[in-house]
């Protein structure tokens, strides 16, 4: 009695390669979408994150600390606590101290963003008291560069409030 060979065919195996090949091409748009988006989230979120840590650090240290922001595709900010040294964190990101913590992010840790302030001095100052120096409300709006972008709100009590006409993580601006 012959035996029945059980299995694929090498063409059953071929045609099944071609769609999982059509498939993944299909995938790798929306792959880069997905993590494009959720980098300027994190950024979102670290900025926030930051400010309310600054913004704390003035109030635990009774000293006035100043968040500066250097805008555009080559974006960084900082934190410092020292009048007499201002943070700059694109030439002298060592002057980006609290006490002893160095405190700088820049577009090293998130490629492919941008940052844009309408803050004065593209900077604002926490007060001993946990408020800010300036009694404005601000923006801090973050791109990825194409059509995603956040604007964090800051109130005149420090606090960021993020929203995005993009991302459905955050209410619509």
């Amino acid at each position: 009695m012959l035996q029945k060979n059980t299995g694929f065919s090498l063409i059953e195996l071929m045609i099944t390669m071609v769609i999982v090949g059509i498939m993944a091409t299909m995938a790798v748009p929306a792959m880069n979408s997905f993590f494009s988006t959720n980098k300027l989230y994190g950024l979102t979120e670290k900025i926030q994150t930051d400010m309310e840590w600054g913004r704390t650090q003035a109030i635990l240290t009774s000293k006035n600390i100043t968040m500066s922001i250097n805008s555009g595709e080559t974006w960084c900010y900082g934190f410092d606590d020292s009048p007499a040294t201002a943070c700059d964190c694109t030439n002298a990101p060592a002057n980006c101290t609290v006490g002893t913590i160095q405190k700088t992010n820049s577009i090293n840790n998130y490629s492919n963003t941008t940052v844009a302030t309408d803050l004065p001095d593209a900077s604002m100052t926490f007060t001993s008291r946990g408020f800010l120096d300036t009694f404005n409300n601000n923006t801090i709006t973050l791109s990825d560069g194409g059509a995603t972008n956040t604007t964090i709100n800051i109130t005149p009590l420090g606090k960021g409030n993020a929203c995005s006409n993009s991302l459905v993580q955050y209410t619509t601006c």
